[in-house]
């Protein structure tokens, strides 16, 4: 199986060129498919994790899981960086977008508190926003 993103990037790369014609235009398996189309929260499904769509194709899969293992790594590189007993998890609130996530390994420890209180202002406006809509 694909564990880094360079072997999923030289994987893409090759399929791209045509150097694995059977892999082409062949289709996604059922496992990568949406079977879960609202994405409602209900028990979790194995078969929903990466909710590509029925016309999906075996490449679409890798790069689904090149993402899939950018994150990975993001995530746990920024962990790492943590004093375990004095940090908070940057991540308990929301995770950044695919354009920070991509330019470095992971976030410093001060990286990582600047996108906590960020991360804690925006949920603080957008829950202001909601109680005001609600007439509280």
């Amino acid at each position: 199986m694909l564990g880094d993103a360079d072997g999923s990037t030289h994987c893409i790369d090759d399929i791209e060129k045509g150097l694995v014609p059977e892999w082409t235009d062949r289709a996604a398996p059922q496992i990568a498919i949406v079977c879960n189309p609202l994405h409602l929260r209900v028990k979790a499904d194995k078969q929903d994790y990466w909710r590509l769509p029925s016309s999906a194709t075996l490449l679409d899969v890798i790069r689904a899981v090149r993402a899939d293992e950018a994150t990975h790594r993001f995530v746990n590189h920024s962990l790492a960086n943590l004093d375990q007993q004095k940090d908070f998890n940057p991540f308990a609130i929301g995770e950044p977008g695919a354009e920070v996530r991509g330019q470095s390994w992971g976030f410093t420890r001060d990286q990582s508190k600047e996108f906590a209180r960020k991360s804690q202002e925006v949920l603080m406006v957008e829950s202001a926003k909601a109680a005001e809509g609600r007439g509280h």
